[in-house]
């Protein structure tokens, strides 16, 4: 038993250990034949070679339980009051310590399968079926590859490259996704009529922090995303969170007594240049009654956001305050202190009207987005993110 540490299990976990240990003048090898903690079970080879200071490993974890461990901690289950920096920035400033991290020579690979890491929203699923991680590194370098993820959001394959010298690690990230279904409004929807979506991402950066990477980010992000269906019931319009505002704005539709948003498509088309993200083309939603696209930049060095979501009825609303609630939401001030505002530069005035909504006076009617002028305005979003240089 482990007793009660705090960050430890706070049951009983049975363990035990069978193998044998092999040294030798310049090397030790470890063959674990079984390693048993609680229901986690794993074997394989561990050898070092003290000659070329080579860690090498070859793993295969057949289940591995982390169920007592999660929330184990109450610390790490305490919502934080403030999540933002002394300094009033969103982004913290946390030391990368690639070079010595990388300093040994390690060839490592680890074979995981039935995790039982539940699924968020979906508990009785698992999260992570299986995979394959692998760690290459040496002389303050480093390769973590993670290879065929499979689990109940879909399959990740994902190559990160970190190397460190003189205080500055230079980063890349390439990721894809395939088949993962989520949504805005999963919670309480049936997972199987989920809206599957594919990712690709290659993304880099360099700095002596987390926060210098943020402002040196470049490269690409797409997302897209197919049919499924969403219940509207899912979002509680009593919350005053931010999130739950812009939400409602901009899915006027979603307190209406449907119990069900059909989605039809979904395209989020972003690059990254010396730390803002362009949200070009940008995001681009369709459902069944509803035409939504986004476009804007994030600052991640100033912190700054300048995003305007337009939407357009399809059918179903009829002429009503319905198609005037969100004309041009805007997303302006930091990314700590987020702000709504009414973008007026690309509206028309309808006699003065004024409606108010959502804490926002509502002057004019909007002239729809380019994108939302296309019958199919998530495959014109994808061909122009493709012609793009």
């Amino acid at each position: 038993a482990f007793g009660a540490m705090n960050g430890l299990p706070q049951t009983e976990q049975s363990f035990r250990i069978a193998g044998d240990i092999e040294l030798a003048s310049d090397q030790v090898l470890a063959n674990l034949e079984e390693l048993t903690l609680g229901e986690a079970q794993a074997s394989g080879e561990i050898r070092y070679d003290s000659t070329t200071s080579q860690l090498s490993a070859q793993l295969a974890v057949n289940n591995a339980d982390f169920r007592p461990w999660i929330g184990a901690n109450d610390s790490a289950n305490a919502v934080a009051e403030d999540s933002e920096e002394s300094d009033g920035r969103l982004i913290p400033a946390i030391p990368l310590p690639v070079e010595p991290l990388f300093a040994m020579n390690t060839d490592l690979e680890v074979e995981l399968r039935n995790l039982m890491i539940p699924d968020p929203i979906f508990p009785e699923l698992s999260f992570v079926d299986e995979a394959l991680l692998t760690l290459e590194s040496g002389e303050g370098s480093g390769t973590v590859e993670v290879i065929g993820m499979r689990g109940s959001r879909g399959q990740l394959s994902a190559k990160t490259e970190l190397t460190a010298k003189n205080g500055i690690t230079h980063a890349r990230l390439i990721a894809t996704v395939d088949a993962a279904p989520f949504g805005l409004l999963s919670r309480g929807s049936r997972y199987e009529v989920l809206p599957k979506h594919s990712a690709n991402i290659d993304l880099s950066a360099s700095g002596a922090d987390t926060r210098q990477l943020a402002a040196t980010l470049d490269g690409t992000i797409l997302l897209t995303g197919g049919q499924g269906s969403l219940r509207r019931t899912a979002l509680n319009f009593a919350t005053e969170s931010f999130a739950a505002q812009l939400i409602k704005l901009i899915f006027p539709s979603l307190e209406s007594q449907a119990p069900t948003m059909e989605v039809e498509c979904t395209v989020l088309a972003a690059r990254a240049a010396e730390g803002i993200i362009h949200l070009d083309p940008g995001f681009v939603f369709r459902s069944e009654k509803l035409d939504l696209s986004a476009r804007g930049t994030i600052d991640l060095s100033k912190e700054r956001l300048a995003v305007r979501f337009d939407n357009q009825a399809r059918k179903g609303l009829g002429i009503s305050a319905a198609s005037l609630v969100n004309p041009y939401v805007q997303i302006t001030g930091s990314m700590s202190k987020p702000s709504l505002a009414l973008d007026l530069t690309n509206t028309a005035l309808m006699g003065g009207a004024a409606i108010a909504s959502g804490g926002l006076t509502v002057l004019a009617k909007p002239l729809y987005g380019r994108f939302l002028l296309s019958k199919d305005p998530c495959a014109e979003a994808v061909r122009r993110r493709n012609e793009q240089p």
